[in-house]
């Protein structure tokens, strides 16, 4: 790992290192993500959706290196008590009671109070018993192999983890890789991967999300209300899609910082791939009525599918 050290430099307090990775910001050692939480009230993510194995991706503005600034696992279904919800988290983070355990169970309000918006995603095709699956790789790292919070401990390694990894690490071991086609381990193992990864991989889609863009004129969804059986149904077949809207500013956070990554050739690929991916699946829900009305029920009626695909067909990958 020294090459990647050897390679990063400081910018605004954040060691940035060329590669897809996943950063702590230096200046604020305390907290377990980068970026800076600026609303003074919680988000309007509805806990109430979340069964266990779900994966929650958390964002704050002002970070260097990706949109998404942390990923966990809803460790547990959600249960009612009166006229809110409650559930827990499986996660990886630099803030425990003891640094050399970094996984760590906490209360799920965490994604409502310590984050600008959240994302749920879920792996397509997979079943519930196999999304439970995934909290419980995570629960056995927990017990059996938990280490420190450390972003240069590699993607093969289990001795060290970071927010992404571990995420990454319990659906590859269910044969899932959310880096996508030309990933080899043994060759691979360096790459760090962001949570930007997780989200645009093509193998997750969004359950629910409180995305409000401001480069895509989104507004967050304020809808209380939890998700219908046959919606999470519609949602797993494919049959209903909710638009993965943060990609483009994703890819961008990419490119940005292509030069200096000695992985580029690889990240330019991935990111010719997530673009794509993205196109279709405007194309898909520009075709489909109840789609196309669903996401303008979710992210508002500012929500345009042509404005969008003209966007993303506006950016160019040499």
């Amino acid at each position: 790992m020294k090459k990647y050290l050897k390679k990063g430099i400081f910018a605004a307090g954040v060691l940035i290192i060329g590669g897809p990775l996943c950063l702590q910001n230096i200046a604020h050692a305390s907290d377990e993500f980068s970026g800076t939480h600026t609303l003074d009230h919680p988000n309007t993510f509805n806990l109430g959706n979340l069964k266990r194995g779900d994966i929650i991706l958390g964002h704050n503005p002002g970070s260097n290196y990706g949109t998404y600034t942390h990923a966990m696992f809803a460790y547990q279904d959600a249960t009612k008590s009166g006229s809110s919800y409650y559930t827990t988290v499986i996660e990886s983070t630099n803030v425990t009671p003891d640094p050399k355990k970094s996984i760590v169970i906490t209360d799920a309000n965490k994604i409502r109070d310590f984050y600008n918006e959240a994302t749920q995603l879920r792996i397509k095709n997979f079943s519930t018993s196999q999304q439970a699956t995934l909290a419980g790789k995570a629960e056995y790292y927990r017990i059996n192999s938990n280490g420190d919070y450390n972003i240069f401990s590699g993607l093969a390694r289990t001795d060290g983890w970071y927010c992404s990894k571990l995420v990454w690490r319990a659906a590859y071991d269910m044969g899932v890789n959310f880096f996508g086609t030309g990933f080899v381990m043994s060759r691979d193992w360096t790459l760090l991967a962001l949570p930007d990864t997780i989200y645009n991989s093509s193998d997750t889609y969004v359950v629910s999300t409180t995305v409000g863009n401001g480069v895509d004129g989104l507004i967050p969804t304020t809808s209380n209300d939890v998700l219908s059986k046959v919606t999470e149904e519609k949602l797993l077949r494919g049959d209903l899609e909710l638009a993965k809207t943060n990609t483009l500013s994703t890819i961008k956070n990419e490119l940005a910082r292509i030069e200096e990554n000695e992985n580029k050739d690889f990240v330019k690929k991935q990111a010719k791939e997530t673009l794509n991916n993205y196109i279709n699946q405007l194309e898909r829900i520009k075709k489909n009525h109840e789609s196309l009305k669903y996401n303008q029920s979710v992210y508002g009626p500012s929500f345009n599918v042509e404005s969008l695909i003209k966007e993303a067909k506006s950016i160019k990958i040499n």
